[in-house]
């Protein structure tokens, strides 16, 4: 069995509709409102059919009282609502193995499982707090435990979070490549919180303009992994 988070919020928001457009009809703005708008005004030419499954990958080992959990729950939850399927991989329910070599674990039920799972997605966000000026070493075994049949070609969001005021810019940089290693795709918008722990009341997150930044990132990922699946369907890049 895996766990299941419930997160309360204050409000539903309306039904909203994903959109999906060629790689290069993503426009990039300032401001996450600005990108959000432009990204929903330009549904006209994305077909909206395409089914996609994202799963979410949490680097910290801290359960429930992660900080780093928390963002990916509303991450994942923001992509849920453009209408994508989710799966939410918490390393801490998992009992995985510590990578030794590609074939040293092939029949280890917790790397089966997380080898299927991530295989099932076309799209990867990776959650992260940073650590000594990098991503966790729990995240880092989780993807040494996967290899190209379930990484490569997809496309990958990252979060980051710190206690400092630094943030996690280090983190997320040494994850973009990684990502760039295992012939993934990185979206450019990311999700970066430093000194975390003002942001969240429990498992709530307060701050309004960071919940409109976790939803202009869900609905930028979401088009980048329909626009992939377009370009498959159609020829135009390998899958």
């Amino acid at each position: 069995m895996y766990p299941v988070f419930d997160i309360a919020t204050s409000g539903k928001r309306g039904q909203r509709q994903s959109a999906t457009a060629t790689l290069s009809s993503v426009i990039i703005l300032p401001r996450a409102g600005r990108d959000l708008k432009c990204m929903r005004e330009r549904k006209e030419n994305c077909p909206m059919e395409t089914p996609i499954h994202v799963v979410g990958l949490c680097g910290s080992l801290r359960g429930r009282e992660s900080f780093t959990r928390r963002l990916l729950v509303h991450a994942m939850t923001a992509v849920a609502e453009t209408g994508a399927e989710t799966d939410t991989l918490d390393l801490a329910a998992l009992d995985l193995p510590m990578c030794q070599g590609p074939h040293d674990t092939p029949d280890n039920a917790w790397t089966l499982s997380l080898r299927r799972r991530v295989r099932a997605a076309q799209g990867i966000v990776l959650a992260t707090p940073e650590y000594h000026n990098s991503y966790s070493g729990a995240l880092k075994n989780a993807l040494d435990l996967l290899d190209a049949a379930q990484l490569q070609h997809k496309t990958f969001g990252l979060l980051g979070i710190a206690g400092g005021a630094q943030g996690a810019g280090n983190a997320l940089g040494h994850l973009r490549i990684v990502v760039r290693g295992v012939g993934g795709h990185c979206i450019p918008q990311q999700i970066n919180l430093p000194s975390v722990s003002r942001y969240f009341d429990g498992e709530r997150l307060t701050d309004e303009e960071t919940a409109n930044r976790i939803r202009a990132f869900a609905d930028a990922l979401v088009r980048h992994v329909r626009a992939m699946a377009h370009l498959e369907a159609s020829g135009r890049v390998a899958a």
